[in-house]
């Protein structure tokens, strides 16, 4: 999933299987090195075009994209901007990663409360949804959260 359909480049890591990206210039893992990543063509599609073709509303989506997830939401504009679309998203938030891609963290999060979304981060050691809001999430290095709406 992506923001537009087509082919795009992701950059695979040879020693390490979750450092691969679709966000050019995104450095998860500080001791990969250039050499140790490959590009591989991959054929994308936005959200909203998948689901026009499927015959049922979804209500919840977990997105896991290793920096993409802005632009995934992006691809899901007929779902993010419909105000009575109900819908749970949960997906990983790290806003030094997105600032060091280029993205405002800041920004993403005040148009998807301009949506009518509502923030809760997940609490690992108390093993529960703890409400959040913008300020406290772009202080953290990185979060696992949970839209509503």
């Amino acid at each position: 999933m992506s923001k537009e359909s087509g082919t795009l480049t992701f950059r695979a890591t040879t020693r390490h299987r979750g450092g691969g990206t679709l966000v050019a210039g995104l450095q998860q893992i500080p001791e990969l090195t250039e050499r140790e990543r490959e590009t591989i063509s991959v054929q994308a599609t936005t959200l909203d075009a998948f689901l026009s073709n499927y015959d049922r509303k979804i209500d919840f989506l977990k997105i896991d994209a290793e920096g993409a997830e802005p632009d995934i939401i992006t691809g899901g504009r007929r779902i993010f901007a419909d105000p009575n679309y109900r819908v749970t998203v949960m997906m990983e938030f790290a806003p030094a990663f997105m600032r060091e891609a280029g993205m405002d963290p800041s920004k993403q999060l005040d148009e998807l409360r301009a949506l009518g979304f509502s923030f809760s981060r997940i609490d690992d050691r108390r093993r529960k949804l703890v409400p959040t809001d913008a300020a406290a999430l772009l202080a953290q290095p990185f979060s696992d959260i949970v839209m509503e709406r």
